[in-house]
């Protein structure tokens, strides 16, 4: 593995609060920058930089949740 598994997850991250911000520049920085460091990793390794960086966004996004209409 080129880069460890908490980089991804801290992409992830920063990438999350980045549209939690509504910054959609800082997004598309961090997630290019995962899409490039993603390629250079083997195949075998993709899957698990690819899980960390989805739990990082997970973990930081707060996207609204639209009430239903009563």
């Amino acid at each position: 593995m080129l880069n460890a598994l908490e980089t991804y997850a801290e992409c992830g991250r920063r990438a999350a609060r980045a549209l939690n911000q509504g910054d959609g520049c800082r997004y598309s920085f961090e997630h290019n920058w995962f899409r490039r460091a993603i390629g250079l990793e083997t195949a075998s390794d993709r899957p698990q930089a690819n899980k960390a960086y989805e739990s990082g966004f997970a973990a930081a996004r707060n996207a609204p949740q639209p009430e239903p209409f009563r």
